[in-house]
């Protein structure tokens, strides 16, 4: 066998692996991994800037995305929110692996923090907002989690699926996205406040 074949075989047991990761951390949670696109991160980043201008006398403003993926928006909002403290919770292996490495590399914010775990077993009383990026097929079991869970005056922001009922939104934002990611060519966001 020649190096060129070995290095070959290296490479794709590598991309093997890291497809059967991601096939298996979908299959074991019931949602893919997916990235929240450009103009929805900006959404959120602004929405949060208000919060947090409405809050001058929280010591300490706490921001959870449960399921974090890559880490393309919790970065984004630590950049955009120094004083603001991000939580990206992740299980899927190589998408919690490439947040902490891209920190890392980066010299990411130091208001920024990953925990790998199932979001399940983490508790959100602390949070003034937390991000939720989730398939409707759990969205259900997501907003029991949440009511029970969050102090009154937290604030949820729900990318593309609404929460479960009883849940109100008090505001629904419709962000255009790329034909894509969207047939509808819009995307929307819900944001919600526990009583």
């Amino acid at each position: 066998m020649t190096t060129g074949f070995i290095l070959l075989l290296v490479v794709m047991g590598l991309f093997g692996a890291v497809a059967l990761s991601y096939v298996y951390y979908d299959f074991k949670t019931g949602v893919p991994t997916f990235p929240t696109m450009p103009a929805v991160r900006e959404k959120i980043a602004q929405l949060l800037q208000d919060e947090l201008a409405r809050r001058p006398e929280c010591p300490s403003f706490t921001v959870i995305d449960l399921g974090s993926g890559s880490g393309q928006m919790t970065e984004y909002l630590a950049r955009t929110l120094p004083t603001a403290q991000i939580i990206g919770i992740e299980i899927s292996f190589i998408p919690w692996l490439r947040s902490v490495l891209r920190q890392r590399w980066n010299g990411g914010p130091k208001n920024l923090s990953y925990r790998r775990l199932d979001f399940w077993t983490y508790d959100i009383g602390k949070a003034d907002v937390v991000i939720v990026y989730q398939l409707y097929t759990i969205l259900e079991r997501v907003s029991a989690k949440l009511r029970d869970e969050l102090p009154s005056g937290a604030v949820i922001l729900a990318n593309t699926f609404a929460l479960a009922p009883p849940w109100q939104a008090e505001a629904t934002f419709s962000i255009p996205a790329p034909l894509i990611a969207s047939l509808s060519g819009k995307t929307d966001l819900f944001l919600y406040r526990k009583a």
